[in-house]
């Protein structure tokens, strides 16, 4: 049984990000995107057709040596090829002499997967692509004899792809920070190379190096790879394509039987069979079920921290009331003391009030002036604190003062 001529690839957008911590891995890297290295097609690089390299487009040219301009606009020193050779990173400063951390990411690179639906071609004799004609069977000898190879089956949706691509990089890092930016056609699917330098000037005018602010977005909604993944495919859910799980299968397309076997395996715990035909229809059955199991998962992950977050706030509103029925307890408690010592006041000024013989009363306020005098010298001098005025007994005093409760008004 052949193999379908146009091949859907599930339209799910997909971002895999790389930090570059080493100047040497970032010459590599550029190397490598730009096709300046000459190691393409040979075992370092295998999976790179150089008879379609010159397919490769550029959108943002890295022009020079990336690392020897990074060094120089952190340090605001220069650097020749010599000495670019002697650096090393524990004795990097930057301009202000502050140190550069031992850690710190040079560049962030991003790859992006074409997502739309891709035909097998062939090379004409100009060295441009072709589709193979549909009356031809395709099968796996055929694409390895005759070299064929994956290409947009919608070139105007590629290029919108591709804009779409780089709008998305320079909305969220910033138009300088994205320094390359390549499209390569050579490999097994389309795809875009991004280099992007994680430089920012602090409130001193100063530029440093720092990946997690940057990788943040110009807005700061870019947290993590997953919300990076997220805002990449709302870009284009226009165009019919939608986010790619977490921890997605790659493109089973363009794997051999062998690859998807020991994904399924893996993965969905799954077994395909030996035919490839019947093998891709397997492999998109458990596919979607594996989807399926795991957008639940993330429905039932969503309710268990909705239903935490609930209980936390029912906890604290539970808090929260207890202590407001501890303090209306507390002042009750009070009110309840107050309204005993008015009724106290209250009942003594009216005794004091009717009791006929006025040296008794000047004694019962002798007394109580002593006892009030001895328990603050007790307060003060043994406990080393001064007691509350009682005020309203004090007034009660005063107003009694020189009066003679004992004459009669006649």
């Amino acid at each position: 049984m052949g193999i379908d001529h146009v091949i859907q690839r599930n339209h799910t957008t997909q971002i895999n990000l790389t930090k570059i911590t080493s100047g040497h891995i970032l010459q590599n890297a550029q190397k490598h995107n730009t096709r300046a290295d000459t190691r393409l097609g040979d075992s370092k690089a295998r999976w790179v057709d150089p008879e379609r390299s010159h397919l490769n487009e550029t959108i943002v040219s890295a022009t020079g040596n990336l690392y020897k301009k990074l060094l120089e606009e952190v340090t605001g020193r220069k650097y020749s090829d010599r000495t670019l050779q002697d650096v090393k990173k524990d004795e990097l400063y930057y301009a202000d002499g502050k140190k550069v951390r031992k850690d710190a990411v040079f560049a962030v690179e991003e790859e992006m997967r074409y997502p739309g639906d891709l035909i097998y071609c062939r090379l004409n004799k100009k060295k441009q692509p072709v589709p193979v004609n549909v009356d031809e069977e395709i099968d796996e000898e055929t694409i390895k004899n005759e070299n064929l190879f994956l290409m947009p089956a919608d070139w105007d949706e590629f290029h919108k792809w591709q804009e779409r691509t780089k709008q998305f990089l320079y909305d969220n890092y910033g138009v300088d920070n994205v320094v390359s930016l390549e499209t390569h056609m050579d490999e097994n699917v389309p795809h875009i190379h991004a280099l992007i330098v994680p430089l920012y000037k602090d409130k001193n005018g100063v530029t440093r190096l720092s990946a997690d602010r940057v990788l943040k977005g110009v807005n700061g909604d870019l947290t993590n790879t997953r919300a990076l993944q997220t805002e990449y495919a709302e870009r284009f859910s226009d165009m019919g394509y939608k986010r790619g799980q977490i921890f997605s299968a790659r493109d089973y397309n363009s794997n051999t039987l062998n690859q998807m076997r020991a994904l399924a395996s893996r993965v969905i715990s799954g077994k395909l069979p030996e035919d490839r035909a019947e093998a891709e229809k397997e492999y998109r059955s458990l596919y979607a079920k594996y989807t399926e199991v795991v957008e639940q998962n993330q429905t039932y992950m969503h309710s268990s921290k909705t239903i935490e977050k609930q209980s936390k706030v029912m906890s604290d509103q539970a808090k929260t009331i207890k202590e407001q029925e501890e303090q209306i307890n507390a002042q009750e408690e009070q009110i309840h003391l107050l309204q005993q010592l008015a009724k106290a006041e209250e009942e003594e000024k009216k005794g004091l009030e009717l009791m006929p013989d006025r040296e008794a009363a000047n004694v019962y306020l002798s007394l109580k002036n002593r006892l009030r005098e001895s328990g603050r010298t007790y307060f003060e001098k043994t406990l080393g604190v001064e007691p509350a005025k009682d005020l309203n007994a004090e007034e009660h005093e005063t107003a009694m003062e020189g009066r003679d409760i004992t004459q009669n008004e006649e």
